[in-house]
């Protein structure tokens, strides 16, 4: 099968969100897929919809995966894929890491976030998801319930720690050793677990 997977920027971009995608074009390619990707340009919000004048749809696939951040992107795409292809075009599925809209702004500005994905999830085919959570938030958004698959990410693909390791690593002596992987925004709750951590007393937290 021909796969058209469509991004912002490199697929080698270190966060969670393109780690998942790196692991699923892996995936896809192991499995004979033919996968191609299309990156655009990644920017300001203004100027992805802009985007909207000249970004189109690869073509030659049999299945379009698109990353849900690009939505601004191909909102128009989308649409005229629909309308000038034949009766049975390809399927475009949305690949939903976490709604724009759900991040903290202005309520003025997710209001108008909210509309274009509301637009694009229900100019898609499908979807995958990352856990059942972002499942249903596009659904409350959408309003709609089409075919979908919850994939989690595997936390042991990248190597794992048995029970009894990580409670011998629990009661070591000495400070709290913390690795946070992630953007540092408030929607990845860092700050909640440092709030919390900042609250225990030294004897129980381990931690300077």
């Amino acid at each position: 099968m021909k796969i058209g997977l469509v991004i912002y920027g490199s697929l080698e971009t270190m966060s969670g969100g393109y780690l998942y995608d790196r692991q699923l074009v892996s995936y896809l390619r192991s499995r004979g897929d033919d996968v191609q990707v299309v990156s655009l340009c990644s920017g300001g919000y203004v100027r992805h919809l802009v985007d909207n004048l000249h970004a189109r749809l690869p073509s030659n696939v049999d299945l379009v995966i698109e990353d849900e951040l690009v939505h601004a992107s191909l909102l128009v795409g989308n649409a005229l894929h629909h309308r000038v292809h034949s009766p049975k075009p390809y399927p475009i599925i949305s690949l939903v890491h976490n709604l724009h809209s759900s991040e903290r702004r202005p309520a003025w500005q997710n209001a108008l976030y909210r509309e274009a994905e509301r637009l694009h999830l229900r100019s898609v085919d499908g979807f995958i998801f990352n856990s059942s959570i972002t499942h249903d938030s596009v659904r409350v958004l959408s309003g709609d319930d089409r075919p979908y698959v919850i994939a989690t990410p595997g936390g042991d693909r990248l190597g794992s720690l048995t029970t009894e390791q990580v409670h011998a690593r629990a009661i070591e002596p000495g400070p709290l050793r913390l690795l946070f992987l992630a953007n540092v925004i408030p929607l990845k709750g860092l700050h909640v677990v440092l709030d919390a951590l900042s609250r225990l007393s030294p004897i129980h937290a381990f931690w300077k």
